[in-house]
């Protein structure tokens, strides 16, 4: 039977309900395991009792339509909103956060733009691990559960950086430098990190330049000892920014500066945008070490693209501005982190009559970006333990740290 002829069946049944809390979160897809360190060799579970499978059947699926409520509700505001998804992954449920972009970025290497920079502003446009749990009495006898718990194998801490960037700044007079912003929103340290780039039009073109960068937390990366050595005359521009008397004439202005010879190295490898921003493009890769939960050092390397402003030709000054924040929070009942082999109880009891179905609702999140392997287990008064599939859960909510970043030139 399919997820969505499930979620059809639930709505009709008058099921028994437990909520186990909300509370900011994500998770990751299972497209996403082929880049993470090798497989969670999991705890043995416990065998059912005998006779466990032979009539009563529990599955758990992540409950889509609770999804498309709760991502409506944030849309609403106009923000993305990041839910779980999950796929069959041989004797596992592998479960995690439904985008492809921010799976790839964490886990794949993806090149980091700046539209890396926009995926969230925070913690609220993620959503919890929202799970059903589907209960059939497919025998001719009421069953009387009496408990139920989550078996938790192992929940490890996920510690790989989540890198992102955001443009650097274009407004006042003339400009800033041109920089732009680096910023790790995982759990672990990104450290040891460099840059490598050029600068072209479409294209690397100039020669190569390399800049170390340290540990990244919030960095601005400042790109202008480099460009100063393809054009020495960039200085000089962005104290005393060129004029133009119309913005519609400012592809005319900029031809005439190239002309005059002023862009040095540059020339041929800038556009101008409407705001007067001259700019060019810059493309490289990111290289940096982070530590695993189990203490390895690893290391890691992403393609990096961002269009850089060089100066502004001056018409009318643009002004600088920033969105508003989401509002949301949610109370949480929480998986633990870095621990293994224990148990949280799911205060569920009741009949299951006779070919009767009833469908549970779960609620899970954790403090940080980790992993766990886990099932539910529901006791019967006849001593019987029916367990679902094990799940395998990718979970990631960002670690936002609101801070001035460190310039590095």
């Amino acid at each position: 039977m399919s997820l969505v002829s499930l979620v059809r069946r639930f709505g009709a049944c008058a099921g028994l309900a437990l909520a186990l809390g909300i509370v900011a979160g994500v998770a990751a897809t299972g497209q996403a395991r082929a880049a993470e360190a090798p497989a969670l060799v999991p705890v043995q579970f416990p065998g059912a009792g005998a006779g466990a499978g032979d009539a009563v059947r529990l599955n758990v699926y992540v409950d889509q339509r609770r999804n498309r409520a709760e991502l409506k509700r944030i849309t609403e505001d106009s923000y993305p909103g990041y839910a779980y998804g999950q796929i069959a992954a041989g004797q596992r449920i592998q479960v995690g956060p439904d985008s492809s972009t921010l799976m790839r970025l964490w886990k794949a290497g993806a090149t980091i733009t700046p539209k890396s920079g926009q995926l969230f502003e925070s913690v609220d446009q993620f959503l919890p691990v929202f799970l059903v749990v589907d209960l059939t009495n497919d025998g001719t006898q009421a069953v009387q559960v009496t408990g139920g718990y989550l078996e938790v194998a192992s929940s490890q801490s996920d510690l790989q950086p989540l890198i992102l960037m955001g443009d650097g700044a274009t407004c006042g007079p003339g400009g800033t430098p041109p920089t732009f912003a680096l910023r790790n929103t995982g759990w672990g340290r990104a450290d040891n990190a460099s840059v490598t780039f050029a600068f072209g039009r479409d294209r690397p073109t100039t020669q190569s330049f390399q800049l170390a960068l340290g540990s990244i937390g919030s960095v601005e990366v400042s790109v202008a000892r480099s460009s100063a050595q393809i054009a020495p005359q960039l200085d000089a521009l962005r104290r005393r920014p060129p004029t133009c008397p119309s913005f519609a004439q400012l592809p005319q202005c900029l031809a005439r500066l190239e002309r005059d010879g002023v862009l040095g190295g540059f020339t041929g490898l800038v556009r101008v945008r409407d705001s007067g921003a001259v700019i060019t493009h810059l493309t490289g890769t990111l290289d940096y070490r982070w530590r695993d939960s189990a203490g390895a050092v690893q290391s890691s390397r992403s393609p990096i693209e961002t269009d850089v402003p060089l100066f502004v030709i001056q018409t009318e000054s643009p002004e600088c501005g920033a969105g508003a924040p989401t509002e949301g929070g949610y109370r949480p009942i929480k998986l633990a982190l870095d621990r293994a082999n224990y148990t949280i109880a799911l205060p569920y009891r009741g009949r299951l009559g006779p070919r009767e179905n009833r469908r549970l609702e779960m609620t899970l999140s954790a403090d940080a970006a980790s992993r766990h392997l886990f099932r539910v287990v529901l006791e019967t008064s006849d001593g019987r333990r029916i367990a679902s599939t094990p799940v395998d859960l990718t979970y990631f909510i960002p670690r936002l740290l609101f801070s001035e970043p460190r310039l590095v030139r």
